[in-house]
This record gives C-alpha cells, structure tokens and sequence, in this order.
C-alpha cells in the first residue's frame, strides 16, 4: 500500500499503472467556462430581447387606456301625465343616479353625463344624437317597452295604444340612427325597458 499515491481532485488524473477513484468533474478542469471565448452576441442578443419586451408593454398600456371622452344620452319617459301607461318611477330613479357619475372626482374630464330628456311623439333622436361626435357614446334609454309582430319598441311618453307609427319607437329606427354615426365611434346602448311586467293596453301580455 506504500506504492500507492493518493489521487487528489484537484490534480486531474494521475498517470500511473494504478489509479484510485477520481470523481467526474475532475475532467473539467478548474472552471471550463472561463476557458470559453468571450463574444458580443449574447449581451445584444439580450438588449435586443427587453427592448421588445419594453415595446410590447408600452402597446398594451396603449391599448388598454380609457377613452378620452364618454359622452352619456338618457332618453326618460316618466308618463306622469300619460294615463294609459303606468308611471315608471324605477327607470326615472335610475336615470338621476347615473348622472351622479360626471360628478365623481375620477370621472371629471372623463366622463359627460347630459341631462334627462323625456321621449314624446315629436321628439327628433336623429338630431340629438347626431351633436354628438366624442370618441364614445353610451345612450341609455329609461322607458316602457314591448315587442310586437314588428319587433321591439319603447313607448314615449306621451304614446298611446293605438297603431299609430308615432306611438312607438322602433328599436330598428334606433340602430339606423346610429349606423349613421361615425364609425371611428364606440356605441354602448342601454335598455331599461323591463320596469312594467304586462301592458295588455299595448299587447303585452307578460314583459
């Protein structure tokens, strides 16, 4: 056993008719990677990388950004006056509490809530629509409705329960009304229609 030379780690192999265990990484070397040439393609590769990662989330945040304006159009029909059709004391109530939503601190320069205007036979929607220009349009329409073999209408507030064109207002003549809007346009439309649960006066049996 005097013959035998320890094999240290650190040494490499060692030449000689008899070797003792060496571990793996004594064929390494010290540290082989500092052994490797050094390049410029891996730190521009990388600069490269976080760039378009750094545009990619600008593109996002870009994307996901509100509006610059929301301009909101409340059409409400109280039909205080309007014997042949319940009073809609819900969708009025509702119409006063979002127009408390211009005046909250975030929503100011945001958000412009105009005033309530009662729907009547005579009432020109083309028109009033049509001032409007901002990038988005939310028009929320506080009314009766039904649907009959012509499809879906809202009552205005003075409408009667006669056949007459007047008496309601087609949900088609709403949507040609807003197909001539820019297009560029965001267009939210909201019903609340569904206060009255039956009109047998106007056909409807169940709302």
């Amino acid at each position: 056993m005097a013959g035998i030379n320890p094999v240290q780690w650190r040494a490499g192999i060692e030449s000689g008719p008899i070797v003792g265990h060496q571990p793996l990484w004594s064929w390494l070397g010290a540290n082989p990677v500092a052994n490797r040439p050094r390049t410029f393609f891996g730190p521009i590769l990388a600069l490269i990388l976080w760039l378009l990662g750094l545009c990619c989330l600008c593109l996002m945040m870009l994307w996901i950004q509100s509006p610059r304006q929301i301009v909101v159009l409340q059409f409400v029909a109280g039909y205080q006056t309007n014997l042949g059709v319940p009073h809609n004391v819900g969708g009025v109530r509702f119409a006063e509490q979002l127009a408390t939503l211009g005046d909250h601190g975030s929503n100011k320069g945001l958000l412009t809530v105009k005033a309530a205007q009662i729907v009547r036979k005579k009432t020109d929607l083309a028109k009033v629509i049509g001032e409007i220009q901002s990038q988005m349009l939310v028009i929320n329409f506080c009314m009766h409705g039904g649907m009959d073999e012509k499809g879906p209408y809202l009552i205005p507030d003075d409408g009667e329960s006669s056949p007459e064109p007047e008496n309601r207002i087609r949900l088609a003549e709403i949507l040609e009304i807003l197909r001539g809007q820019p297009r560029e346009q965001t267009k939210v439309v909201l019903f609340d229609a569904g206060q009255v649960e039956s009109l047998w006066s106007f056909g409807v049996l169940d709302n």
